[in-house]
């Protein structure tokens, strides 16, 4: 079999101070999301297609990552096509739905879900997975409870499987709600804290924490994924954050870091700059750093409407794969899965998604602009560098 190197593929710069055929680069994957280091020498023999002189250990790596393809392959029409069996989801057979924390639980919202599990082959689906919004994690419990109890009574869901995962938006930003006493009898199964650097403090995370305790007692452990936001290039930012990666295993957690866009940086490349510094500012720490987000098979969304609506920045969380946003019926309506409209386009080159390296990872947008870069997620910004930090490699 002919093989090629993929065009999803992204190089790193040199990982040490001087250029020989050992030095070090990360060789990335759009495709798979993932990345592996290489030497120069193996780089040469990619790019020469001299693939029968690479070792076979990292010959299997190469292909298992997808950066090397059959020569025969349309890497375009290979994407599309998993994004649309993605999409299709016949054999998942769970369908994810995200509950803002100011989304209504009555009879629109019952009918919305029902709705949706309708027009997505509700007859294949067997689990329902609700991601729950609240403004702490007791409060998070207090609507997973209620949620739990108030589906029970909707015929279509109420025979699903449900599982439930829990969005912690920090405390204080929003008026208190009762706390949850008793013990849970809906499944929780990850739990996500969300919280601005100003408020990431290490006692405050232990409190959020310990509010599981009881409600959750006879549960497996969920899995407790703490993430912080920031829009700071600031020393202070990446003190914090050296500071929760020292105690991430004495809280049970994962750590995450998300950069927003400062509100007063009106330019993607003014962003973008300062962006650079923070990241620069964190790779002197020897810090690793997981910036990126994985393949997805939706459109790319900014989540706009429901950000105008959100009560704190912690709403342009983004998730592992980017959930339904639901704050109302409306905004699950605007929601898109991957689908022909997009799909022919890509196939036209009418959109410069087509001959995008990123398209795997943002999954493009038909609305995407041929002239402007703006519109692209913020994720494309000083990429490689983000790549460095999710594998703690940083040039010498």
């Amino acid at each position: 079999m002919n093989l090629k190197k993929s065009r999803y593929a992204l190089l790193s710069g040199a990982l040490d101070a001087e250029e020989t055929l050992t030095s070090k680069r990360i060789l990335f994957s759009t495709r798979k999301g993932m990345g592996i280091t290489i030497s120069n020498y193996v780089w040469s023999l990619i790019q020469e297609g001299n693939f029968t002189a690479i070792p076979d250990n990292l010959f299997n790596v190469l292909m298992y990552h997808e950066l090397i393809v059959p020569e025969d392959e349309d890497e375009l029409e290979e994407i599309i096509t998993r994004n649309q069996l993605m999409a299709l989801d016949t054999s998942g057979a769970e369908l994810t739905v995200y509950l803002g924390s100011t989304a209504a639980l009555d009879e629109q919202l019952r009918q919305t879900l029902t709705d949706l599990l309708s027009q997505h082959a509700a007859a294949s689906k067997k689990k329902l997975v609700l991601i729950v919004a609240g403004p702490s994690v007791a409060a998070g419990l207090q609507r997973i409870h209620w949620l739990s109890a108030f589906l029970d009574h909707a015929p279509l869901v109420a025979k699903l499987q449900k599982e439930f995962q829990l969005v912690s938006l920090g405390a204080g930003n929003a008026a208190a709600e009762p706390v949850f006493a008793g013990v849970l009898k809906a499944r929780v199964t990850k739990v996500s804290l969300v919280l601005p650097v100003e408020q990431a403090h290490v006692p405050l995370v232990f409190q959020e924490l310990r509010a599981l305790q009881g409600p959750m007692a006879g549960q497996p452990t969920a899995p407790v994924n703490i993430h912080l936001l920031t829009t700071s290039a600031t020393t202070k930012v990446v003190e914090i954050v050296n500071e929760f990666q020292q105690l991430k295993h004495a809280l049970g957690a994962d750590l995450y870091v998300q950069l927003l866009p400062p509100a007063e940086v009106a330019g993607a490349e003014e962003a973008a700059q300062q962006e650079l510094a923070w990241l620069n500012a964190v790779g002197t720490r020897n810090v690793c750093l997981n910036l990126l987000p994985a393949p997805t098979n939706t459109y790319f969304h900014t989540g706009q409407l429901y950000r105008d609506r959100a009560e704190t920045p912690a709403a342009a969380l983004t998730l592992d794969h980017p959930p339904l946003e639901l704050d109302t019926a409306e905004t699950l309506a605007a929601r898109k899965f991957y689908d022909a409209s997009i799909s022919d386009l890509l196939r036209a080159n009418q959109i410069s998604c087509s001959s995008c390296i990123y398209l795997p990872m943002c999954g493009g947008r038909p609305d995407k602009s041929s002239t402007h870069d703006h519109d692209c997620p913020a994720f494309v910004q000083n990429f490689m560098k983000k790549v460095e930090l999710k594998y703690n490699l940083v040039r010498s």
